[in-house]
Parts: structure tokens; sequence; C-alpha cells
């Protein structure tokens, strides 16, 4: 038992002076930072489309025909001319949505143009807006560029953000991504069968400083 007891203490002893181990801690602590920033300013427009498809109504009355919303949530929307805007208010406390988050504070959408019209600018801001606690900082700029080659519309998506986690650390992240809309633009009030294909790369800084960049070397269809 004490040969044992010895040679345990030799292990964890190695394992903590062993400067890899503390290399790959950091790598991993960075690459779930980057995850978790990439996911919040992701679904970001998911929210906004959800709110778009129900106009004006407030959430109170359609809590069952939504994914991320919450009885607590408000929408109002200002149609009468462009650019027309979107406020999508949860409150000042933590409210639970239908996805199982906890969300406060605004996101703020401005439409220069419609959706599908070649150069339109859509524009999201945030106002004291918390997911489970974290800050989200920022904008979030989609850009329509129109159909490409295989006349299927595409919108340039450019993040410039950070995150504030519940501890104070902060990640930085900014993003550019091309959102092609390869199937269901032709059903435009059928949104269960659309299907996009995403390309571009993005750079962060994780809260422990380390930095990282990544590209898409093949196509995300979500």
């Amino acid at each position: 038992m004490a040969s044992m007891a010895f040679i345990l203490a030799s292990c964890q002893k190695d394992e903590e002076s062993d400067p890899n181990q503390s290399d790959r801690k950091e790598e991993v602590d960075a690459t779930k930072d980057d995850a978790l920033a990439d996911k919040l300013f992701s679904e970001l427009t998911d929210i906004t489309d959800e709110a778009m498809r129900h106009n004006d109504k407030a959430y109170k009355d359609v809590v069952l025909d939504t994914i991320f919303m919450g009885p607590c949530v408000t929408v109002t929307l200002d149609t009468l001319s462009f650019p027309f805007t979107i406020t999508i208010d949860f409150g000042d406390i933590n409210c639970l949505c239908n996805d199982g988050k906890w969300r406060r504070g605004r996101i703020l959408v401005e439409h220069s143009g419609p959706y599908r019209a070649t150069g339109t600018v859509i524009t999201t801001t945030l106002e004291d807006y918390y997911v489970n606690n974290h800050q989200l900082m920022g904008t979030k700029v989609v850009t329509n560029q129109g159909p490409n080659s295989s006349n299927n519309p595409t919108w340039m998506v450019h993040v410039d953000g950070q995150v504030v986690k519940p501890n104070g650390g902060v990640i930085t992240w900014v993003g550019d991504r091309m959102r092609e809309w390869v199937d269901g633009h032709n059903t435009p009030f059928l949104w269960w069968d659309d299907v996009y294909m995403l390309t571009g790369s993005h750079n962060a800084v994780a809260s422990n400083g380390a930095t990282l960049s990544a590209t898409i070397s093949e196509g995300l269809q979500i």
C-alpha cells in the first residue's frame, strides 16, 4: 500500500508539472468559449426570424407556436415604411424561454428594405441582453447579396461582438459567414422546409486570453 501511494503521488506530480497538459486545457477552454459565442450570436437570427413570422403579436398569445420565445416576451414591429424596426423584449428579469434558456433584455433589429431584396441591410444591436446570465454585446449585420450562380438567395453575415460570462470573463468574437438559401425559398410561407448552407471564417479571443481562428472547409447545412 505504501508503494502504491508513492506511485500515485508521483503520477499526480508528473501530471501537474506537465506543461503540455496545461496547454491542452487552455485550448479546450478556448474552444468551449468559441463554440458558446458562435451559438449565441447565431441564434439571434433564429429569434428574429421567429419574431417576423408572428408579425406584431405578443408572444403571450403564441407560446405554443414558438421555439425560442417564452410567455414573457413581447415583440413590437414598426413596418409602416423602411427602414422598419423590430424590438424583441424579454423584460428586465430572467425569463424562461421555450428552448430552456433564461433570457432578459432586448434585441433591436432594423431592416433597410425587404428581406429578399438585393442590397437590404439588417442590423441587429443589443440592449442589456443576457442568455443564461451571459451578456451579449456588439452588432450583427446581414447584407442581402442577391442570387448566386445557382439562383439561390445569399446573405453576408458579419458579427463583431463580445460575450461577458457570469464570472466576468470576456469572449471577443468576430466573423463573416455567407448564408445561402439552398432549398425552400420557393415556398416563402412554409418555414420548415428551409435549408441553408453556411461558409466563412471567424476569429475569437477566449476569456483566458487564448486566440483562435476557424474556417468552414465544407459548407455546413442548416
